[in-house]
């Protein structure tokens, strides 16, 4: 996103009046600035077979451009031993679990536990209530060859606030994965 200054005038003007208005334009160019705008701070719980968060970030309203560029990489550890397939899924949407799905990539199973790190990528194309939104999803664990899933071009309402996230459901429920590492990224303009 590029930042758009309130280009602020000298008093006695009152043409840019400090208030919640004008102090939240700094407040998201501040916090947008910031390349990494969340991180795990600890492991998830074990993910089993329901669709779970593993992070999430919101975005406010009207601070999208296209060519904005969000990114998410995280780190596992799956135990078990069944070879069901894993669902990883980059969601974008006004409510956790049910957002429209940005990315979304099966994982292959594997009948001994393993290591891995999902990494997906969210391009903004174009903005407004009909905006729309490209993502992309890479998998990697030590037990099967790389995983990349492109999705197709999807709708994304830019003008409401709306949380990213990365989800998975592990596709048996004796297999779990427990996430030590996640962070969301926000590319540099």
């Amino acid at each position: 996103m590029t930042y758009v200054k309130v280009n602020w005038a000298d008093s006695p003007s009152t043409s840019t009046p400090i208030n919640a208005a004008n102090l939240d334009v700094m407040e998201t160019g501040i916090s947008l600035a910031a390349k990494q705008v969340a991180v795990r701070t600890t492991a998830t719980s074990a993910i089993a077979n329901t669709e779970t968060q593993v992070i999430s970030y919101s975005i406010p309203a009207d601070t999208y451009a296209a060519g904005d560029v969000w990114r998410i990489r995280a780190y596992y550890t799956r135990a078990g031993t069944n070879g069901a397939t894993a669902t990883a899924r980059v969601r974008i949407g006004t409510t956790t679990l049910t957002g429209t799905i940005a990315a979304t990539a099966s994982i292959p199973g594997a009948a001994t536990a393993v290591a891995g790190v999902i990494d997906a990528m969210v391009t903004i194309r174009t903005t407004g209530s009909g905006g729309t939104m490209y993502g992309s999803i890479f998998n990697l664990h030590s037990a099967t060859s790389p995983v990349v899933a492109n999705t197709a071009q999807t709708s994304i309402n830019t003008t409401a606030s709306n949380l990213i996230e990365l989800t998975l459901v592990s596709g048996n429920v004796n297999n779990n994965y427990t996430f030590q590492q996640a962070v969301i990224i926000k590319q540099p303009d």
